[in-house]
């Protein structure tokens, strides 16, 4: 019996190896045992974003939409209007022929045939908002110089420059003697960057 006990058991298939299954996640799910999947790219959101020479609507691919001269004061109002959904708030002061459109976060001041944007807001309706070299408002002077800021002449200090351009035929009404310059500016309260302006100048008066 022993002999025959023992042969049944020598033929008996050896049984399958336990099965693997996921260690129990916290919460009740199974964590997988392999490696986690990368997290699916997503779009960034659509953006406007300022340099010296355009305000330009970039969208969530990365492609850029529209553009127009940052100062061609009523094509910029226009493309605003269309962008954020509704018609600025309008000022005028007559004997200055400076006229003043205002929308939440960002103003447009036209004088004659120029123009100027000022923007203090990250943010405006679908569109985060930034200079042509990443800065933001809410960004700190460090970010913002690390990105290529740099200080104006003198010991200004609530204020940062970028893309400065000298302008031909103009003399500078900060530093007498030189000739004037164009910049996007960063404006600061402390350390914190507080407005973005394009385009500024050390030799306009508007």
């Amino acid at each position: 019996m022993a002999a025959l006990v023992f042969s049944v058991a020598g033929c008996t298939a050896p049984h399958p190896g336990p099965t693997t299954t996921g260690t129990p996640a916290p919460g009740g799910g199974s964590a997988s045992s392999g490696a986690t999947p990368p997290a699916e790219a997503q779009d960034e959101r659509p953006a406007l974003v300022l340099s010296l020479d355009n305000l330009t609507a970039i969208a969530p691919t990365g492609k850029p939409e529209d553009s127009v001269p940052v100062t061609d004061g009523s094509a910029v109002v226009a493309f605003l209007s269309q962008r954020l959904g509704h018609e600025p708030e309008v000022s005028t002061i007559a004997q200055k022929a400076i006229t003043t459109s205002t929308w939440d976060g960002v103003t447009v001041t036209t004088r004659g045939t120029s123009s100027t944007i000022r923007i203090t807001a990250s943010r405006l309706g679908d569109y985060d908002v930034r200079v042509a070299e990443g800065i933001t408002v809410g960004m700190t002077r460090g970010e913002a110089i690390a990105l290529g800021a740099v200080a104006g002449p003198g010991s200004q200090l609530d204020e940062l420059r970028l893309d400065v351009r000298e302008v031909a035929g103009t003399d500078s009404l900060a530093q007498p003697g030189t000739t004037g310059v164009d910049y996007v500016a960063l404006s600061l309260s402390g350390d914190t960057v507080s407005a973005l302006t394009a385009p500024a100048g050390d030799w306009r008066d508007l």
